[in-house]
């Protein structure tokens, strides 16, 4: 229940203040059921985010690692309102919009409860999941922009597809053109 007013109810309200107070979270998860659907921000508007090309490819690596943990995958990917319907007062919305957090729904199985023989094979693919978008939401220059999200846009260059800019790549860069040695044409 959204409330009457924004954050009027105790559970939104607890929720805003969480994150709120803890300044070093980069990124909001939900779990809701059903459907195997990875969804993004906006929810409350058909337009996209001017981040969605970066969901978009986000969406499809967590995807991808679901994949390989189950075999099979959530094929449905997108944002919220064009991909199920409008959201009106969504904390995916607010998580992103307000506080600039990379804002995940995911929508897990078919069921409307969870039968036991699916408990540890649906967190074993979340887990596999969330680990890349912790993976993706690292910030190793510490220029507050999510690596990935440099590489996404351009910003920054990763040679080796391993989703670490290649300035702060740990691997030798013996003739120091900033380009390391495993990526680097120009070394014999």
């Amino acid at each position: 229940y959204r409330g009457a007013a924004p954050f009027s109810e105790p559970e939104t309200a607890a929720l805003r203040d969480f994150l709120t107070a803890h300044l070093n979270v980069r990124a909001y998860v939900d779990l809701h059921s059903y459907g195997f659907m990875i969804l993004w921000p906006w929810g409350h508007t058909p337009e996209l985010s001017e981040n969605n090309i970066t969901f978009d490819l986000l969406g499809t690596g967590m995807a991808e690692r679901i994949v390989e943990v189950r075999g099979t995958g959530y094929p449905y990917r997108g944002p919220v309102y064009t991909t199920i319907y409008p959201v009106n007062g969504g904390s995916l919305d607010y998580s992103y919009g307000e506080l600039g957090l990379w804002s995940i729904t995911f929508e897990i199985g078919y069921y409307f409860y969870m039968p036991t023989y699916e408990i540890i094979p649906t967190s074993e693919e979340m887990f596999q999941s969330l680990a890349f978008l912790s993976e993706w939401v690292f910030d190793c220059n510490g220029n507050g922009v999510a690596d990935a999200d440099e590489i996404a846009h351009g910003e920054s260059d990763d040679c080796n597809g391993n989703l670490t800019p290649d300035e702060c790549e740990q691997q030798p860069d013996f003739d120091t053109d900033g380009i390391v040695d495993i990526c680097d044409a120009d070394i014999d």
